[in-house]
């Protein structure tokens, strides 16, 4: 396995400030990291706010204003979002999530059956039909 910045990220919901100092993630850690916020999110652990936040500091270590630029939206919009406010549609969701590979999705609510959905091959049902 690649030696990564990575091993096993601490996810949290305290204030991390990006840095100039911070190393850069190589690409095996961002994917490390994106699988855990992943899981995180899956597993109810994450708001769909704090991995934003996560991903945007730990990831791509960028300010609020850099982020929203880069996107498209206003900062005042992108802390809103990461601060789990307000009622946005699906595609500014998207158009925020898409530097960090996510995208808004329907999954069950349960945690129990999202867990024997993702076990379950797909090709047992015969979902042409």
């Amino acid at each position: 396995m690649a030696n990564t910045q990575i091993k096993k990220a601490k996810i949290t919901s305290e204030r991390v400030k990006p840095t100039k100092g911070r190393p850069e993630v190589d690409a095996a850690g961002r994917d490390l990291f994106l699988k855990q916020v992943t899981s995180g999110l899956l597993e109810g652990h994450l708001t769909q706010g704090q991995a934003l936040k996560e991903l945007r500091l730990k990831v791509l270590n960028l300010k609020q204003e850099q982020y929203a630029s880069m996107v498209g939206v206003s900062r005042k919009v992108l802390s809103q979002i990461e601060n789990d406010k307000g009622n946005f549609s699906f595609s500014i969701i998207n158009k925020v999530f898409r530097p960090v590979g996510l995208q808004v999705g329907i999954i069950p609510r349960h945690q129990d059956v999202l867990r024997d959905a993702l076990l379950t091959p797909s090709n047992k049902y015969n979902l042409k039909d």
